[in-house]
């Protein structure tokens, strides 16, 4: 209890020395709210990003491997890419009938920029995929109404189409889309289906894609385009094996020697984990180095106001020890003082921060993926930042109070 009231008396005798003192202590307190504020906001960004990433990666699927033409990862030269050959259907088909490993296999081809019209409205720069029923399990309950593409209409290469969430809008604005007819490259297709909204931060056209049969979207755009091979494992732990022989399968049906080295890419979500990551240290890197700046800067204010304050009051320092205060009492005082300079400058940061996050996010509507509000982890962290920085920059100067003379200190003029 002692110690409590300690505590008390040192934040009210802390906060009548900063209003005594109001323009130095708002000087001294610039590098904390600086320090603080960089570490709220760039811990309140990376939260955000973390979960547009994982949002993003879920669209990919975390258990589904991409047999493709190109390497995502970025790690393969683009000159080496382009000259590989086609993956072509039939490719498609026989690499289908000899794996047993994975849950679903479904082949697709990819066209951007297309127009999809509907009775004198149109909407442009819309991703055309062509694939196969067996696609439906990689999309999940993303079907909100209606129903995915068929096994007759794979067979029969019949003019249907499933539209994502913004297409949708776009064609149907007041009017239930299924059952009614879109044209694509002059040819009339039936909406049979619609998604749920998907778009992402960082992938936003997914909600302007339409699926329609793979094989109509090869009578329109011609059957040599590259296919993209989806493998669904049915679980992450059921990855490797799938990855290990769909790599044996693929190299066997596109008859490449053991001794080259394989033309086509095997890509999967880890490939965008492992950027994300890269991407994530760099940015704290950044963060840390402007942090460690701004609260160097802000040490050094704080030792020098704690040591003009310990001189200033200096016979009261020598009063209190005449009284019988011990050196512990007087040490605590002085750190307390610090300690709550620190705290001022967490709570103005803090504040700042709330108003840009509130601002962001509701000015913004691309800032949808990040917190309307300070994380409480991030509270934490800079209340917790706050009161180390305090004790360590007032730690010399109240260990040079708490050691007076009193004597010496009474005499001080």
């Amino acid at each position: 209890m002692a110690l409590l009231a300690q505590a008390f008396e040192g934040v009210r005798i802390a906060i009548g020395a900063l209003r005594t003192n109001l323009l130095r202590t708002i000087l001294t307190t610039l590098g904390v709210v600086v320090g603080i504020f960089v570490v709220v906001i760039m811990g309140w960004l990376l939260q955000g990003l973390d979960k547009a990433m994982n949002d993003t990666i879920s669209l990919f699927g975390n258990d589904v491997i991409y047999i493709d033409k190109f390497d995502w990862s970025g790690q393969v030269r683009w000159s080496e890419m382009r000259n590989r050959k086609d993956i072509t259907m039939k490719q498609a088909e026989e690499l289908q009938s000899l794996m047993t490993t994975p849950q679903t296999i479904a082949p697709m081809a990819r066209q951007q920029g297309e127009t999809v019209k509907k009775e004198g409205n149109k909407v442009t720069d819309i991703i055309i995929i062509g694939t196969t029923s067996s696609y439906a399990a990689m999309l999940g309950d993303a079907v909100t109404s209606g129903r995915f593409l068929s096994p007759v209409e794979d067979h029969y290469r019949q003019n249907t189409a499933v539209i994502g969430y913004a297409l949708a809008l776009s064609l149907f604005p007041r009017e239930d889309p299924l059952g009614k007819t879109i044209k694509i490259k002059g040819r009339s297709f039936t909406v049979v289906g619609t998604l749920k909204k998907r778009a992402t931060f960082i992938f936003k056209d997914v909600d302007n894609e339409l699926y329609m049969p793979l094989r109509s979207f090869l009578s329109i755009y011609g059957s040599s385009t590259s296919l993209t091979i989806g493998l669904k494992a049915g679980s992450e732990e059921r990855l490797a094996d799938v990855r290990s022989e769909a790599m044996g399968v693929m190299r066997n049906v596109r008859n490449i020697a053991p001794d080259k080295k394989s033309d086509f890419g095997m890509n999967e979500a880890q490939q965008f984990r492992d950027q994300i990551a890269t991407f994530r240290l760099t940015v704290w890197a950044a963060g840390i180095g402007l942090t460690a700046l701004s609260f160097i800067v802000g040490v050094i204010g704080i030792v020098n106001i704690m040591y003009v304050a310990v001189t200033e009051r200096t016979k009261e320092i020598g009063v209190r020890k005449a009284l019988g205060a011990p050196r512990r009492s007087i040490l605590f005082q002085f750190l307390v003082e610090a300690a709550t300079l620190c705290l001022l400058g967490a709570v103005v940061a803090l504040a700042l921060s709330s108003i840009v996050m509130i601002s962001v996010t509701s000015l913004f509507e691309w800032a949808s993926f990040l917190p309307s509000f300070v994380p409480l982890h991030l509270l934490a962290t800079a209340t917790l930042v706050s009161l180390f920085v305090g004790v360590v920059a007032g730690f010399l100067p109240a260990l040079r109070a708490s050691k007076m003379d009193p004597v010496t200190a009474l005499r001080f003029d």
